[in-house]
């Protein structure tokens, strides 16, 4: 039975690790935002603002069709 050993850990065995931090937060904590985009240099609009939560790399809006389908995170100035 799942659960009923005095670890509260045990639960987790085999699955994902407890209090393991998805790569993704950890980039996101360590970021700068808002430098320009290396490929896009001469563009209008090239901060890095996004991130792409599969490749764990900051980029621009002008990136983002090299990211089709990819769950992202936009990062705003408030």
């Amino acid at each position: 039975m799942r659960g009923s050993g005095s670890d509260p850990s045990s639960e987790a065995k085999g699955d994902m690790k407890v209090n393991q931090k998805p790569a993704w937060l950890e980039r996101l904590m360590g970021e700068t935002f808002f430098g320009g985009c290396g490929v896009h240099q001469n563009q209008r609009k090239n901060e890095k603002n996004i991130l792409c939560l599969h490749c764990c790399l900051t980029i621009c809006p002008h990136c983002l069709p090299s990211h089709p389908s990819h769950p992202l995170l936009q990062v705003l100035v408030t």
